[in-house]
């Protein structure tokens, strides 16, 4: 497939994955104490980008979401993920590349959502499935801007960017894994407590 053909109808694929996620969070039963949990750990991922701000790529955000999708499904983890992306841009600055950050947060939440029972059964998959994501941030990341700014658009200008950018995505993946390792498994324990607190979690 061509560039062009590919990247074209990018941005508006970005929009309807975000858009589905959000609607079937909407055409859900509303539960109070979902939402509250969801704004909750929205707010402890944003602030776990905030904090690291100023190292290149190491933050917290992308553990709590896995950890979020992994312990409580695709739903919160979508949800948290997307939620984040918005929240964390409205303190650190907006920009084009928000929506390509609450996808890629989206999909790293859902998928941890789907996968978690194998996930939550074996730690070694945990740490793998930080460690990929780490470098799949990155890639998403680096269709927007390829598409956006790189001063020559195609295939090859992508392939460049993703080189570049391999030692922050390597930083974003080891992130992921040290804070699995260490704090992973305490996390995962606390918002199990909470959601059989409240009738969340799901078998």
């Amino acid at each position: 497939m061509s560039w062009e053909n590919f990247a074209l109808p990018l941005p508006l694929l970005a929009v309807a994955v975000i858009a589905v996620f959000l609607g079937l969070y909407e055409r859900r039963r509303v539960v109070i104490e979902k939402t509250v949990l969801i704004a909750l750990l929205t707010a402890l991922a944003t602030v776990g980008r905030v904090l690291f701000a100023a190292v290149a790529s190491v933050q917290a955000s992308s553990f709590i979401i896995i950890t979020a999708g992994m312990a409580l499904g695709p739903e919160i983890g979508a949800m948290t993920g997307l939620m984040t992306g918005a929240a964390s841009n409205l303190l650190l600055g907006l920009g084009p590349w928000a929506p390509w950050q609450m996808l890629a947060w989206g999909l790293m939440g859902f998928g941890a959502g789907l996968l978690r029972r194998p996930l939550l059964a074996f730690k070694p998959l945990r740490v793998a499935y930080g460690f990929t994501w780490g470098f799949l941030f990155g890639w998403v990341m680096n269709l927007w801007y390829t598409a956006s700014y790189a001063e020559s658009s195609g295939w090859s200008a992508y392939w460049l960017a993703c080189v570049a950018s391999l030692p922050f995505d390597a930083a974003h993946a080891g992130a992921n894994v040290v804070l699995i390792l260490w704090a992973g498994d305490g996390l995962t324990r606390s918002l199990h407590r909470v959601a059989r607190r409240y009738g969340l979690l799901r078998n």
